[in-house]
C-alpha cells in the first residue's frame, strides 16, 4: 500500500478560505479568482511543494467538480482531476489519492435514500436551485443537509434563515464560540456529522486548532457549559433555574471570567436545541457528511486502507440499490390505506363527546407505549458495536459525554422528582415567542423560528402513499403531540386516544429514535415505517419530529429563563 505525502498540519490551511474567492456570482472576478487558484494547485501537482497543497485539498477539489452550482468551477476542477491522473507516475502517492477520490465523484448523501431520488444541482428547480446557490456562496457547499430538505423548499429557505439568525447575526458570543457549542451539541448526542460540520466552520472563522485537541486549551467558560448540554440533550424535564444560576454565579476562583449572563444562556439554549434535534434529522435520514468535511482525520488513509481490505462501503451499496428493492411490502401497503381510513375515523372520534378529562392523564401515559418487540433499543448492530466503534474513532465524541453521564431515560409521569410540562400553562406561542423576542428585540430570529415550526406542522400534498386527497392534519398533529408527549409535555386539549390508533409500533419506534436516541437509528428503520411512503414523506416525518423535539427543547430552556429572571426581580 503506498504511503500518503507527508503534509505538516500547522503549515496549511485546512478551511474552505483557501477557495474562498470562488464564492461570488461575479463571473468576472470569480474567473480571476479560478484561474489563480488553478495555477497554484498546477505548480503543486508539478512538484513545486512535492504536491503538498494538492493533497491538502483534493477532497474539496472533488466535491467542487460535482456538485457546485457554477458550471465553470465544475469543469475546471473535474479537467484538473483528470490532468493529475493522466500525467502523475502511476507509482506516486499522488496518483492513489487521486484514483481514490475519483470514485467519490458521484458521492452518497444518503445512506438511506438513493441519490437519483434527491434534488441535485442539475435537476433542481428555479427555487431549489436558488437556495442552492445561496447556500453555497454562503457556506461554499451544498450539504448533504441542505440536499435533502429540499424536497420542501419553502422549509429550507426557512431553516437556512433561522440558522444564519442563531449562528452568524450579531450577538452576545463569537461565531468560533457558537461552532463550539453546536460541536458540544452534536458529540453528545454521538453525531459525528455534526461533530465534523462544526469544526469545519470553526476553523474557517478562525478558531484555534488546540481547542479541539484538548480540554486543557478551551476556554473555561466553554467548559461549565456542558452540564447545561448533557441535560437538554437527553431529559429536558430535569433543567431548573438553579442550573442556570450556576453558570451566572460559577463556584469557581475565576469568578466573572466564566458567569454566563442571561442573554449568553439565551443564545447557548438556541444553540443546543437547534443541533439536538438536527442530529435526529441527520441520523433518521441517514446522510453522509460531505467529503472534505472532516479536516482533521486522515480519509486518504481510510481509502487506502479500504482498498488493501477489498471493501466496499455501505455507501457504495446503497448507490447500486435498485428502486425495485426499496417497494413497500403488501403489508405496508395495507397499513397505509387502514391508516386512511384511520384517519377518516379520527375526525369522528375527535366528535366524541364521551371522552372524560379525568381520563387525560392516563391516555397521556399509555400513548408513549412501545412494543418491546419494535427494536427500539438497537444500535446499527444489534450488540451496540457501532456505537463502541464510532467513540473509538473519534475520541473527542467520547470526551464529551464522559465529563457529565447521563443518559436518554423515559419521561416517568408517576416520577416524584419531576412533573408533567403543561403546554397551557407555558408554550411557545404564547410564552416562548415573546421571551426570545425580548433578548432579540427586531423579532427576526422568533419570528423565523415560528415560521419554520409553522411550515413543516402544516405543509401537505394531501396524500399518503399513492392514496391522494387524504386530510393528514391529524396524522401530522399525532406526530407532534406524540414528541412531545415522549419530552413530557402535554396537551390538555387533545385526545391521546388518538396516538395509539394513528401511530402504529414501528413508526413510533423510529420517530422515537429521532427525537431521543438518534444515535441508535439504522437504514431498516427508516425502510421500514409500517407504511408505504415516498422518500419525502419519510423525510417530512423526520423533520417533523426534529422540529417537535426541538420546541420541546426550547420550552424546558425558555421556561428555566424565565422562571430565573422572575427571581431575580423579586429579590
Amino acid at each position: 500500500m503506498h504511503t500518503s505525502p507527508r503534509v505538516s498540519k500547522g503549515s496549511l490551511d485546512y478551511t474552505l478560505r483557501f477557495f474562498h474567492t470562488l464564492l461570488t456570482q461575479d463571473e468576472a472576478a470569480r474567473k480571476q479568482a479560478l484561474d489563480r487558484i488553478l495555477w497554484q494547485l498546477e505548480n503543486s501537482l508539478q512538484g513545486s511543494d512535492q504536491g503538498q497543497l494538492f493533497v491538502a485539498h483534493i477532497a474539496t477539489i472533488t466535491r467542487f467538480a460535482s456538485e457546485v452550482p457554477f458550471s465553470d468551477v465544475r469543469e475546471a476542477f473535474s479537467s484538473l482531476l483528470e490532468r493529475a491522473e493522466t500525467t502523475l507516475p502511476v507509482h506516486s502517492p499522488v496518483y492513489s489519492m487521486v484514483k481514490e477520490y475519483q470514485r467519490l465523484r458521484r458521492p452518497i448523501f444518503s445512506r438511506f435514500i438513493p441519490n437519483d431520488q434527491l434534488p441535485t444541482v442539475q435537476n433542481a428547480n428555479s427555487v431549489t436551485l436558488r437556495l442552492f446557490t445561496d447556500n453555497f456562496l454562503f457556506t461554499g457547499r451544498i450539504s448533504t443537509v441542505v440536499r435533502v430538505m429540499a424536497f420542501f423548499p419553502s422549509y429550507l429557505e426557512a431553516y437556512i434563515q433561522s440558522y444564519r439568525a442563531i449562528m452568524r447575526r450579531p450577538g452576545p458570543l463569537p461565531e468560533t464560540w457558537r461552532n463550539y457549542l453546536g460541536l458540544m451539541a452534536g458529540a453528545r448526542l454521538r453525531c459525528s456529522y455534526i461533530v465534523h460540520m462544526q469544526e469545519t466552520e470553526f476553523l474557517l472563522h478562525g478558531g484555534d486548532i488546540r481547542w479541539l485537541e484538548s480540554d486543557e486549551n478551551v476556554p473555561p467558560k466553554l467548559l461549565v457549559i456542558r452540564e447545561l448540554n448533557a441535560i437538554l440533550a437527553h431529559q429536558p424535564w430535569l433543567l431548573k433555574s438553579e442550573h442556570l444560576q450556576r453558570l451566572a454565579h460559577p463556584a469557581s476562583s475565576l469568578g466573572g471570567q466564566v458567569s454566563w449572563s442571561l442573554s449568553e444562556c439565551v443564545l447557548a439554549i438556541l444553540i443546543f436545541s437547534h443541533f439536538h434535534s438536527l442530529a435526529g434529522f441527520i441520523e433518521g435520514c441517514g446522510l453522509c457528511p460531505d467529503i472534505d468535511m472532516d479536516s482533521r482525520d486522515s480519509l486518504v488513509r481510510l481509502l487506502l486502507t479500504r482498498e488493501q481490505d477489498g471493501g466496499g462501503t455501505e455507501e457504495e451499496e446503497m448507490a447500486t440499490k435498485t428502486n425495485d428493492a426499496l417497494q413497500s411490502p403488501p403489508s405496508e401497503v395495507e397499513a397505509t390505506r387502514q391508516l386512511v381510513e384511520k384517519l377518516k375515523r379520527a375526525i369522528i372520534l375527535q366528535e366524541d363527546t364521551s371522552y372524560s378529562d379525568s381520563g387525560d392523564q392516563q391516555q397521556f401515559a399509555k400513548s408513549a407505549s412501545i412494543d418491546s418487540n419494535s427494536h427500539e433499543h438497537r444500535s446499527w448492530n444489534s450488540d451496540g458495536s457501532f456505537t463502541e466503534a464510532m467513540e473509538a474513532k473519534y475520541s473527542r465524541i467520547a470526551g464529551f459525554t464522559e465529563y457529565y453521564p447521563l443518559k436518554h431515560e423515559d419521561f416517568d409521569v408517576n416520577s416524584k422528582t419531576y412533573k408533567i410540562f403543561h403546554i397551557h400553562e407555558y408554550n411557545w406561542s404564547d410564552h416562548g415567542y415573546a421571551l426570545i423576542n425580548a433578548f432579540y428585540e427586531d423579532g427576526e430570529l422568533a419570528s423565523l423560528l415560528d415560521k419554520q415550526f409553522d411550515i413543516i406542522y402544516h405543509l401537505t400534498d394531501n396524500s399518503i402513499g399513492m392514496n391522494a386527497n387524504v386530510d393528514t392534519s391529524i396524522f401530522r398533529r399525532a406526530i407532534w403531540v406524540y414528541v412531545h408527549r415522549l419530552m413530557g409535555i402535554m396537551h390538555d386539549d387533545y385526545d391521546y386516544r388518538l396516538v395509539n390508533l394513528i401511530l402504529k409500533q414501528p413508526l413510533k419506534a423510529f420517530i422515537k429514535k429521532v427525537a431521543c436516541k438518534p444515535e441508535t437509528i439504522s437504514r431498516n428503520d427508516f425502510e421500514r415505517m409500517g407504511l408505504a411512503l415516498r422518500p419525502e414523506e419519510k423525510v417530512q416525518i423526520v423533520l417533523l419530529s426534529m422540529e417537535a423535539r426541538k420546541q420541546a427543547e426550547l420550552l424546558y430552556g425558555l421556561h428555566a429563563i424565565m422562571k430565573w429572571m422572575n427571581q431575580d426581580s423579586d429579590d
